[in-house]
Formats: structure tokens, sequence, C-alpha cells
């Protein structure tokens, strides 16, 4: 039996799997170091909520999908390949123990609620080329102290810093509050 297509209905559902395994020679997905990918490797589908091992991904990653690490408490830290061009929708929601991360240069949208509830996040490094921060990105980031917003940011939605004590800059600009 071969699925094309895994849908993740509900990140909560599975609180405990600290691996995901997939049988080789499936054609759609492929699992390397207990973390679901598809089968060319460039899109990190779903790693389990539980895994206590630090997330090393492959330099052929593109794609980091929507609620790929949700939920993943133990993740303290990651480093996304230069490769990486899009980050989905609450990719990294829940991550509470996340503590920084630095978005690769090629990355031009944050999509909505990526690092919601990422409590402990007290570093973020957006890159020049970034366009837009989508609504809610960095909702309740609440150790998040210092954010430098690139020059060619064109979008910057509704409550990208909601709950968010973070002191916003664009680059060239007094430090403010609001952007």
């Amino acid at each position: 039996l071969e699925f094309r297509r895994v849908l993740f209905r509900s990140p909560y559902a599975t609180p405990h799997l600290a691996s995901i395994n997939v049988a080789p020679g499936n054609r759609f997905f492929k699992s390397i170091d207990g973390i679901l990918y598809d089968n060319k490797e460039t899109a990190v589908i779903r790693c389990p909520e539980n895994r206590q091992e630090p997330v090393v991904l492959p330099e052929t990653v593109r794609d980091v999908g929507g609620m790929a690490f949700h939920g993943c408490q133990h993740l303290e830290e990651i480093a996304l390949p230069e490769g990486v061009q899009e980050i989905g929708s609450m990719a990294f929601y829940g991550c509470g123990n996340l503590k920084s991360i630095v978005i690769p240069p090629k990355v031009r949208r944050i999509q909505a609620q990526t690092f919601v509830l990422c409590g402990r996040l007290s570093d973020v490094s957006l890159p020049e080329g970034l366009e837009m921060i989508g609504d809610g990105v960095f909702w309740g980031c609440g150790s998040l102290a210092r954010v430098k917003l690139p020059k060619g940011l064109i979008d910057l939605h509704d409550k990208a810093f909601e709950n968010c004590e973070a002191r916003i800059e664009r680059a060239g600009d007094a430090q403010r509050k609001d952007p």
C-alpha cells in the first residue's frame, strides 16, 4: 500500500510520535532520520512532535511545508539549508523551545502564523530579499526582543508581531515599536 498524499488534520493527534518511517522503495515519500520528506528530498512534510534529537535537514530541501514542525516542543534550533525558498503556514507553530532561526536568502515570503507561540524565540535573522511577512507570523513570541525588517519588505500583514514585545526596526530607520 502506497500513499500519494499525507494529511495531518490535527497536529495534536500524534504527541507521542518520535519517528516516521517509510518503506524502502516508496515512490512518493522518504524518511530520513525519522522525518518525512517527499521522495526527491526537496520538501519537508512532517517532523514528529516528540522528536528528541537535533534536526539536520538535507541540503536538497527547498520547501518547509505547512505545519512541518508544528508542535515540536523539543526543537531548540534548526539550520535551514541555503536553498530553502518556501516556508509554509504554521511551519514552526508551537515550537516553544526554538531559540533562534536564520531565514535563508532565497525565501521571499513567510506565510501566516509560521512562528506562533515560539515563546523562547529570541533571535530571528531575515534576508534582504524578503518581500512579505504574513498575518500573525510572530504572534506570542514573547522572548523576541528585536527584529530588523529588510529594505525590500513590501507587505507586512496585520498582527505579524501581535502579542510580541519586539522592537521593530527597518533598515535605515530609527528604532520604533510599530513598523
